[in-house]
C-alpha cells in the first residue's frame, strides 16, 4: 500500500498535490492519505474533494491516543525510542525558528507506525521479484514536518519512505534535512534546479535517488484562451502575498511601463491594467505601494480565487508575470504552478531568472526572463509586449506547446509511477 503523508490536506496553496493524486488515480494508483491536521473548513479545491474519503487524520499532540502510542513504542524498544528522541532533538535544534512545531508533531510517528503495522498485516504485499518490495511505503510531501514524521516512522518500524521537496523546504529549511534525505529511498524534486542544489549541498546523496518530476497540469482543462482585448493590456500575477513572490517589484515595473506607454509611441491609447490574485500577510504593504505609485485606477487585488476563477482571469489577461525574488533567509519560488497554468492557456510569461523558472519560461520562446528584483527590466518587457501583440501571441502559442509536451499531468504521473516502481514501492 502506498501512503501519502501530508501536513494537511487539502491546502489551497498546494493544489499541485491534489492534481498529482488525480494523475495517479487516472493511471490506477490510489494512495491512502494520512494527514497531521484535519482538513480546513470550506469547499475543497479542484480535484481534492474526491480524495477526502481516503484521508485519515493522525491524533494531535498530547492526546490520549498519541501518548498511548508513544508509551507503547517506549516499552517495546526502549533503546530505539531513546535514540530516536535524541536524534530528533539534535536535528531539529539546528533551526530554532521551526524546532518547536517540528518536535511537537514528530510524536505523530508513534501513532503512524502502529497504524501502518496493522495495515501491513491486513494488506500483505503480493509476491514481488524485487527484494526491496515492502507491504507499505510512505511518500511524504515537503521536507519539513511530514518528512520528519516519515523518518521517525522508519526509525521505529522500518517502514520505507520517500520525500517530495518543493521550494522553501529546499532553499530555506535546514532542520533534519540531511538525515531525512539520506535515509529516504527516493527524493523527488519539482525542478532540476532543486535537484542540482541538493546534490551539491549534500554530497553523500546518491544521484540515482534524487529525481526531478515536474508538477503536472491537466492541459485539457486549461485550454488556450482567445486573444485578449485590443485596447487593453492585462497583466496578471497569481500567488500568495508573501515577500518571495516579488509583487512589489511587479508594481514598480508596472508603474514604469504604464508611464512609458502614456508618453506615446505606436499605441498611445493602450490601457495597462494589473490584477494580483492571492492573499497573504503582504496585502497591506502592497496596497500602500499601490497608493504611493498612484496606481489605484489600474490595479485590482481580488484575493484568493478558486481554480475556475483563476482560469477566467487568465483568459482575460495578456501576460502572466512571475517576479520571484530570493529573501534574506534564502527562500524563493521553485517553479510556481501559475506559470504552467498561464502557458497552458496560451499566455506568454515574464519571469525572474531564478531557481526553476527558466525550466518552463524559455527566453524568447514561451516568454522572457529578467534579473530578479529588476523592475526597470520588467517594465521594458511589459512595454515591449504591449506594443507588439503579434509577439505576445507567438509566445503564447509556443507556451501552450511546451506545456503539452513537458508539463502535462499524464507525463508527470507516468514518470512518478515509474520512480515508485523503480524503488519497489507497492502501488
Amino acid at each position: 500500500m502506498l501512503v501519502y503523508l501530508l501536513d494537511r490536506f487539502p491546502e489551497r496553496s498546494e493544489t499541485f498535490i491534489a492534481r498529482e493524486l488525480e494523475g495517479l488515480a487516472r493511471l490506477g494508483v490510489n494512495p491512502l492519505l494520512w494527514a497531521l491536521r484535519p482538513p480546513p473548513a470550506g469547499e475543497p479545491p479542484e480535484y481534492a474533494g474526491r480524495f477526502l474519503g481516503r484521508l485519515r487524520v493522525l491524533p494531535g499532540p498530547f492526546t490520549l491516543r498519541s501518548l498511548g502510542a508513544e508509551l507503547r513504542a517506549m516499552a517495546l524498544a526502549p533503546l530505539r525510542y531513546a535514540g530516536l528522541c535524541l536524534d530528533l532533538a539534535r536535528g531539529c535544534s539546528r533551526s530554532l525558528r521551526s524546532m518547536l512545531p517540528e518536535l511537537l508533531r514528530a510524536d505523530a510517528a508513534f501513532s503512524l507506525a502502529r497504524e501502518l503495522s496493522r495495515l501491513a498485516v491486513e494488506e500483505p504485499a503480493a509476491e514481488q521479484a524485487d527484494p526491496r518490495g515492502a507491504p507499505v511505503h510512505i511518500h511524504a510531501q515537503f521536507g519539513f514536518v511530514a518528512s520528519t514524521v516519515a523518518y521517525a516512522t522508519w526509525r521505529l518500524a522500518r517502514v520505507p519512505y520517500s520525500v517530495a521537496v518543493h521550494a522553501w523546504d529546499v532553499f530555506a529549511n535546514r532542520s533534519m534535512l540531511p538525515e531525512k534525505l539520506l535515509a529516504a529511498r527516493l527524493v523527488v524534486t519539482c525542478t532540476e534546479y532543486a535537484r542540482a542544489l541538493l546534490l551539491a549541498r549534500y554530497p553523500a546523496l546518491r544521484a540515482d535517488r534524487v529525481v526531478c518530476v515536474h508538477h503536472g497540469l491537466d492541459t485539457a482543462l486549461y485550454r488556450p484562451a482567445g486573444p485578449p482585448a485590443r485596447d487593453e493590456f492585462g497583466v496578471l500575477a497569481v500567488g500568495r502575498l508573501v515577500p518571495k513572490k516579488g509583487f512589489d517589484v511587479l508594481l514598480r515595473g508596472f508603474a514604469r511601463a504604464r508611464s512609458a506607454l502614456r508618453r506615446g509611441g505606436p499605441t498611445p491609447a493602450l490601457r495597462l491594467v494589473l490584477a494580483i490574485v492571492g492573499e497573504g500577510p503582504e496585502r497591506k504593504r502592497l496596497e500602500a505601494l499601490v497608493r504611493e505609485l498612484e496606481l489605484g485606477d489600474s490595479v485590482r487585488m481580488p484575493g484568493e480565487l478558486a481554480a475556475a476563477r483563476v482560469r477566467e482571469e487568465l483568459a482575460g489577461a495578456s501576460v502572466l508575470v512571475a517576479p520571484s525574488v530570493r529573501t534574506p533567509r534564502g527562500d524563493s519560488d521553485g517553479l510556481p504552478n501559475a506559470v504552467l497554468e498561464a502557458m497552458a492557456c496560451g499566455r506568454p510569461v515574464l519571469a525572474s531568472r531564478l531557481a526553476g523558472l527558466p525550466e518552463a519560461v524559455i527566453d524568447g520562446r514561451t516568454g522572457f526572463l529578467f534579473p530578479p528584483g529588476n523592475d526597470e527590466a520588467l517594465a521594458a518587457l511589459l512595454a515591449r509586449l504591449a506594443r507588439n501583440p503579434e509577439l505576445a501571441a507567438r509566445l503564447g502559442r509556443e507556451a501552450r506547446l511546451v506545456a503539452e509536451e513537458r508539463f502535462s499531468l499524464e507525463v508527470s504521473s507516468r514518470r512518478l509511477i515509474e520512480q515508485f516502481r523503480r524503488i519497489g514501492a507497492p502501488l
